[in-house]
C-alpha cells in the first residue's frame, strides 16, 4: 500500500543562519513520500539563495510579496499543502531521521487520531541540549478532549509547531491559525485539533526545538504575552469545543503567567539580556 503524502511546511523569515540545518534534517527523513513546502515571509537576508541550492524534486519554494506576519505565513503554508498529513518545521528546529515515520506509524494505528506529538529536546544557539521534555512516561493514545483540558490547565503539552503532525482534512472543522495570536498561536490550534478525536504520543525524542533571542516568541514583552493568553482564553470560551469555567480560566491564566515569567527570566540569562 502506498504511504500517504506528508506536507512538510517550513515557514521562514530571515532564516539564513539556520535554514540549511533544518532543511537537511527534513531531507534526511526515513519517510520519503513528502512534499517540502518552504514559504519565505519576505526575508531581508539570503534565505532564498540558500534553499535554492538544494536540488530535490520534493521541494517547492514560495516567496510572499510582503511580510504576512506569523499567522499569515503559517496559513500560507496550508494554502500550498496537498498532503494527507501536515508537519510544520520551524526554520531553526531539527527533526531526527525517524520523526515523520514514527508519527505516521502512530497516526495510522487508529483513524480517529487527529494529532500526534512526541518527546522533544530544547537546544540553545550552539545546539547544546538544555532539557528533554516528556509529557507522558510511555507511548500512548489518549482522549483528545481530555488531553486538551489537561493542557489548558497546565501548559502546552503538545509542544511547538515542529513537534506535531496532524490530519489535513480536520482544518475544515477547526479552521486555520488565528491571526490575532502570536505566542499561543500553535497551542490554540493544537487544542482545537485535539478535541476532534484521539491524540497519539510517541515517547521517543523526535525533534529539537531551538531557543534564541531570534525566536519570534522569545522577543515578546511580558504584558503582550499576558494579553495574548487572554485572547486565547476568549477563543476557547467562544469556540465551545472545550468546556471551561471561571476556576479553570483562573488556574490557566495564573499558571501561564508564572511560566511566561520563568521563561523570560531564563531567556534573559541564556541570551544575555536579549528579552526585555
Amino acid at each position: 500500500m502506498k504511504r500517504k503524502l506528508v506536507s512538510v511546511c517550513i515557514p521562514v523569515y530571515n532564516g539564513a543562519r539556520t535554514i540549511a540545518g533544518t532543511l537537511e534534517s527534513v531531507l534526511g527523513q526515513t519517510y520519503k513520500n513528502m512534499e517540502i513546502i518552504i514559504v519565505d515571509n519576505h526575508s531581508q537576508d539570503h534565505t532564498i539563495e540558500i534553499v535554492k541550492k538544494y536540488k530535490d524534486d520534493r521541494i517547492r519554494i514560495y516567496r510572499n510579496d510582503e511580510n504576512l506576519g506569523l499567522a499569515g505565513n503559517l496559513n500560507q503554508c496550508l494554502k500550498y499543502a496537498r498532503g494527507s498529513y501536515i508537519q510544520y518545521v520551524c526554520a531553526d528546529d531539527i527533526l531526527y531521521p525517524e520523526c515523520i515515520s514514527r508519527k505516521v506509524w502512530m497516526m495510522e494505528k487508529d483513524e480517529r487520531i487527529s494529532i500526534v506529538f512526541s518527546a522533544s529536546e530544547v537546544i540553545g544557539d550552539t545546539g547544546k541540549v538544555l532539557m528533554t521534555r516528556r509529557p507522558y512516561k510511555k507511548s500512548c493514545i489518549v482522549d483528545g478532549t481530555g488531553l486538551a483540558g489537561k493542557s489548558y490547565l497546565e501548559k502546552n503539552l503538545f509542544g511547538e509547531p515542529s513537534n506535531v503532525l496532524f490530519r489535513a482534512q480536520l482544518l475544515e472543522q477547526t479552521g486555520k491559525f488565528s491571526a490575532d495570536l502570536c505566542y499561543t498561536i500553535d497551542w490554540d490550534m493544537w487544542l482545537r485539533l485535539s478535541c476532534t478525536g484521539l491524540a497519539g504520543y510517541v515517547d521517543d525524542v523526535l525533534m529539537q526545538y531551538r531557543i534564541s533571542r531570534e525566536n519570534v516568541t522569545s522577543s515578546i514583552r511580558f504584558r503582550a504575552l499576558l494579553e495574548d493568553d487572554r485572547t486565547m482564553m476568549e477563543k476557547v470560551r467562544s469556540g465551545g469545543y472545550l468546556k471551561t469555567g471561571w476556576m479553570a480560566d483562573a488556574v490557566h491564566h495564573m499558571v501561564f503567567m508564572l511560566r511566561a515569567l520563568a521563561r523570560m527570566l531564563y531567556m534573559r540569562i541564556r541570551c544575555r539580556g536579549g528579552v526585555s
